[in-house]
């Protein structure tokens, strides 16, 4: 069983292309796309939905996963999806 960290983030574009992102107010208050840790027993896709409702008050479906990363400093393994 693995210990390392799952998270998620969502790409959300509007009509002419922009991408959504939120400002933390934590930290180096960095612009970042929306989202953050998955809770136990959550999968990738509905940490990415509650981010995202959490963070901005949309409530969305996912598309498309876009990418699996690895992130060293955190020992974590971010999930993307386009919303």
């Amino acid at each position: 069983m693995s210990n390392k960290l799952l998270g998620a983030a969502a790409v959300i574009l509007d009509s002419e292309g922009y991408v959504l992102l939120v400002k933390h107010s934590y930290g180096k208050y960095n612009w970042e796309l929306p989202g953050g840790l998955s809770e136990k027993n959550e999968s990738a896709e509905e940490t990415a939905q509650r981010e995202v409702l959490e963070e901005t008050g949309i409530d969305v479906a996912v598309e498309q996963l876009t990418g699996i990363y690895y992130d060293p400093n955190n020992d974590m393994h971010p999930f993307c999806f386009h919303l």
